[in-house]
């Protein structure tokens, strides 16, 4: 069974069609679609409710940033018995046959832990957003391949990071290297859950057939800029720099 963990905070505008989306992948599989909610106030939570009354929501009086909620959606999924969880951000829209295909590459080799799709853009979806984030120094990881056309015939490949926005995972890797770690408010927790799989001896690799197309938005707000840089610095100082790592 396949799990699947939107993290929400005022997606109003997003969740319906992210939903729609994933329920279109899924089809008549059977699955475990959860809704983490960050003490939202625009209605999207009514919203899930009513119009999805299938999904199971977790309402949070208080935001909690997104590595807590996203736990408190893993486990619930874990507990649901899944073998596979994907994390998505809700101001994404499957493509059709992502899922499918991300699911094929993720299982083609056991020592594959973590599988990214194709990202692009949400305003240009001939765009890339990010093909796998990558480490640029001084503890600073971002997105590649940005604004760069997507190209025919590009193929799967193992990559340094995989993108929270979605990221595919085995069941197995939350208990061989934890949950995602709590000190992390929002940015850099990807990149840090995405360390602790490399370290274990797990790949990450990119679904290039695999499209999901994301409402990436630059520059960054001073408020997500704020945060960003609280993550780096977090992950900058507490010493899990990857350059102790062999590029894959």
């Amino acid at each position: 069974m396949i799990g699947v963990v939107v993290v929400t905070y005022n997606s109003e505008q997003y969740i319906a069609d992210c939903l729609r989306a994933v329920f279109d992948e899924l089809g008549e599989q059977d699955a475990c679609v959860v809704v983490v909610d960050n003490e939202s106030w625009d209605g999207v939570v009514e919203l899930v409710r009513e119009g999805f009354p299938t999904v199971g929501v977790i309402d949070n009086p208080d935001n909690r940033g997104y590595s807590q909620a996203v736990n408190q959606g893993i486990r619930r999924c874990l507990e649901r018995g899944c073998d596979l969880v994907l994390l998505l951000n809700p101001d994404t829209k499957m493509e059709k046959g992502s899922l499918a295909e991300t699911i094929q590459v993720l299982m083609a080799d056991e020592k594959r832990m973590i599988v990214q799709p194709l990202m692009t853009l949400m305003r240009e979806p001939d765009r890339v957003n990010t093909w796998g984030n990558r480490y640029r120094g001084f503890g600073l990881v971002t997105v590649d391949g940005y604004g760069k056309r997507v190209a025919q015939g590009m193929v799967d490949r193992q990559i340094e990071y995989a993108s929270g926005a979605c990221m595919l995972v085995k069941a197995s890797v939350f208990e061989q290297v934890g949950l995602f770690n709590e000190r992390f408010f929002l940015y850099f927790e990807d990149t840090e859950f995405s360390q602790r799989a490399r370290k274990a001896g797990g790949e990450i690799w990119l679904a290039a057939n695999a499209r999901v197309q994301h409402d990436y938005q630059r520059p960054l707000s001073p408020r997500k800029l704020g945060n960003f840089l609280r993550g780096w610095w977090r992950y900058f100082r507490e010493g899990s720099l990857p350059s102790l790592l062999s590029s894959p």
